[in-house]
């Protein structure tokens, strides 16, 4: 179950992934600064969020930040349809940082806690693989889909992902609250930085950054290039498909 939503909350996701950049630019007229920033500040939220999210799925239990991470998701998407300012859709896209932080660790808390230690690496694997089809489907598809209809029902197809996924999580997942561990000491940084972590968080962070730039900057470049849309559509099929052969 957690497999499926969490493939639906990504595809919700990567469906405006890279249509939101080109809507940026081509409808909205912004600069390559101004999409960096746009960019940016969903890092720099999703960032501060992570530890709060896993905070909060220690202490309650994932559901309940599963749930409120998918319809911040949710709303997001319906916002940025709605918002008419440079400055409305910064508080959006911070907010839909927000909200993918939340749902995302929330949902690999509970697939870890859930999976058996001799199997671990096995199960995140799987679980992880539900991201990697979406990434392989939602781009072109999103492109294909603003290309033909608009870029109105990109949004509002991503905003009815994440209420099925809303709706998912408040039906088919059980509430299982985590028993307090030394109920009485004080809270510090600790508990909301795993600092043995740190090291593979920082490799991480490395590659997803030159990821993230790449991805960025395509979709800028590809106009100047002289890459049509349906090109650029094909390129996410192909990156998506890549990663689902080689992560066999």
């Amino acid at each position: 179950m957690l497999f499926v939503l969490n493939a639906v909350n990504s595809l919700s996701f990567y469906f405006m992934f890279a249509s939101l950049l080109l809507y940026a630019k081509q409808v909205l007229g912004w600069d390559a600064a101004r999409i960096g920033l746009f960019g940016g500040v969903y890092a720099i939220a999703a960032l501060v969020c992570r530890p709060v999210g896993g905070f909060l799925s220690d202490r309650y239990g994932a559901r309940l930040p599963m749930l409120i991470g998918s319809i911040l998701m949710m709303l997001s998407a319906l916002f940025y349809g709605l918002s008419q300012s440079f400055f409305a859709w910064i508080l959006t896209r911070m907010l839909h940082g927000v909200a993918f932080s939340l749902s995302n660790t929330s949902m690999t808390s509970a697939v870890a806690s859930s999976l058996p230690k001799r199997r671990m690496g096995e199960g995140i694997g799987y679980y992880g693989l539900a991201i990697i089809l979406a990434q392989s489907v939602a781009p072109g598809l999103g492109l294909t889909m603003a290309s033909g209809i608009g870029f109105d029902m990109v949004f509002y197809t991503s905003a009815i992902l994440a209420g099925i996924c809303a709706a998912g999580v408040a039906f088919l997942v059980p509430n299982t609250p985590r028993t307090p561990v030394n109920p009485g000491r004080k809270k510090g940084v600790g508990d909301l930085v795993a600092v043995e972590c740190l090291g593979f968080a920082a490799v991480g962070a490395t590659l997803s950054a030159t990821n993230g730039i790449f991805s960025t900057y395509l979709v800028l470049s590809a106009g100047e290039w002289g890459i049509p849309e349906t090109a650029l559509s094909s390129f996410y099929w192909v990156n998506g498909i890549t990663l689902v052969l080689t992560r066999f």
